[in-house]
């Protein structure tokens, strides 16, 4: 016969850890149309992310998000979108970004600096919108020669 064991007694396997939020870790709002981002931007500073439906091929993976951005620490998204970023969100739209949403952040850019790390770690590069824009290369013009 084998004697009972006290579960108290027996030997953890695994603790069980709660989750810790980060300082920087936000919550996304609903999707909503990117040509009705003005109206549907937050009144507080926070980020933003922007997708559309294509997948973009990325070294560890794919993905359809285009681009995550931050307003100023002082800056409602609401002005962001119209102001500051409204070149960021035209270059997303650009690149095929239909949708976005948005989450306040104590700490925009710190929240922004997380996103973006994830992000890479996960996908091995940046959404495309974040990526430094390539130069454009000229094909020279032949010269007439009279």
């Amino acid at each position: 016969m084998i004697p009972a064991q006290n579960p108290r007694s027996a030997p953890l396997r695994f603790r069980y850890r709660a989750p810790v939020k980060s300082p920087a870790a936000v919550t996304f709002g609903p999707w909503q149309p990117l040509a009705a981002a003005a109206q549907g931007a937050l009144p507080t500073p926070g980020v933003l992310q922007a997708r559309g439906d294509a997948l973009f091929d990325l070294p560890r993976g794919k993905s359809a998000m285009v681009l995550y951005a931050a307003s100023a620490l002082a800056e409602p998204l609401s002005g962001f979108v119209m102001g500051s970023g409204a070149a960021l969100l035209e270059r997303a739209a650009g690149l095929g970004a239909h949708l976005i949403r948005f989450a306040p952040a104590a700490d925009p850019a710190a929240a922004l600096d997380r996103l973006l790390g994830n992000f890479a770690e996960r996908f091995g590069d940046l959404p495309p919108a974040n990526r430094a824009p390539q130069p454009r290369t000229q094909t020279p013009v032949p010269s007439e020669s009279t």
